[in-house]
């Protein structure tokens, strides 16, 4: 039996579609600028709805087929969002080329005043402009990758969202076409680094006895030097010779480092 807060989520997923329809109408029908950047500000209304709409279904947890109609709602709010800038950034750019519209160079050599700026133009941006630029490039280089990059995050049962289905698309688009036809990434292989024998033993000896340090540093000397675990001198004198033998290797390597490698450097241990 279906919640009262599922009701909610059917009827928004199902109020969805007429906005973006809407907004489709909109710029199909946009002959000007203003009536791009209406068709654009409807598209936007009907991505705002399809959030908070998706939002709400998580919350109660209607999932079902009530999530999906969602994000496709939000995924055709966003391809015609994007379609709009796109045709803005085309509008914009025909428009300095007729110099009607403040060009970069025109900041510094045309008087304010004798052209538009993108500030005097209400609804518009700089950032907005190049960001449309961007994506329109995008769609340039390969036709279809907005729609392909939309359908892949709703085939994934991904939320469609507008900032990174942008970063997305046009991440495609420098990688190629190729992969505009896959967008899941391939899993990156690791690279094995073969170590000299050299590389190997200097790995082993700093890890090794860094490694003793960190495991035994802590204890008392006297403890260890102790012999409680085998009392007999011989023994001990055994084991004295062997440490004394592995010490006076190790300072012979830090008398070398600071002779050679650490007097270069500046570093002396």
């Amino acid at each position: 039996m279906k919640t009262r807060e599922s009701n909610a989520a059917m009827t928004a997923a199902i109020r969805l579609p007429v906005l973006v329809d809407q907004a489709a109408k909109a710029l199909a029908g946009a002959r000007t600028s203003a009536e791009i950047l209406d068709a654009r500000d409807l598209a936007r209304a009907a991505y705002s709805a399809a959030k908070t709409a998706s939002r709400f279904a998580r919350a109660k947890k209607a999932y079902d087929d009530i999530l999906p109609r969602i994000h496709a709602a939000q995924a055709g709010a966003i391809e015609i969002e994007t379609a709009a800038r796109m045709r803005l950034a085309d509008e914009y750019d025909a428009a300095q080329a007729r110099g009607e519209v403040r060009t970069r160079a025109d900041n510094q050599h045309v008087p304010k005043g004798n052209k538009l700026a993108v500030a005097d133009i209400p609804g518009l941006t700089r950032k907005e402009i190049h960001e449309a630029r961007k994506i329109r490039d995008a769609e340039r280089a390969n036709p279809g990758i907005v729609k392909t990059t939309l359908k892949q995050a709703l085939a994934e049962g991904k939320e469609p969202i507008m900032t990174a289905m942008q970063r997305e698309i046009i991440r495609a688009a420098r990688l190629g076409s190729r992969y505009a036809a896959s967008l899941k990434p391939k899993p990156k292989k690791k690279e094995v680094i073969e170590l000299t024998p050299i590389q190997k033993a200097h790995l082993n000896i700093t890890s090794d006895v860094w490694h003793l340090y960190k495991e035994y540093g802590k204890l008392d000397i006297a403890d260890i030097l102790g012999g409680d675990y085998d009392p007999d001198p011989r023994h001990q004198a055994i084991f004295m010779e062997n440490f004394r033998t592995g010490l006076t290797w190790l300072n012979r390597i830090m008398e070398t480092y600071d002779a050679t490698i650490g007097f270069r450097s500046g570093i002396i241990l």
